[in-house]
């Protein structure tokens, strides 16, 4: 009877222990995605810099700026 109530006992803590942990496990995978996200939007900002810079570029040299190549013409 008493390994009936220690193994009851033992689930109960388990899912306390769960139970509070949980949330915390939440917060930070939700704090690491926000991460990715700023990371991700800083290399887009960076990509469209680049690519606007090489168009000024171009265009100030009297070339065309083919975008499909990502190319200058002459």
């Amino acid at each position: 009877m008493d390994k009936w109530i220690a193994g009851g006992l033992l689930i109960i803590g388990v899912l306390l222990l769960v139970a509070f942990v949980h949330p915390y496990m939440g917060k930070y995978e939700t704090q690491q995605a926000q991460g990715e996200v700023q990371s991700n939007q800083q290399m887009l900002n960076a990509t469209a810099y680049a690519q606007y810079s090489n168009q000024t570029s171009c265009a100030e040299a009297g070339g065309q700026w083919n975008a499909v190549a990502s190319t200058c013409q002459p």
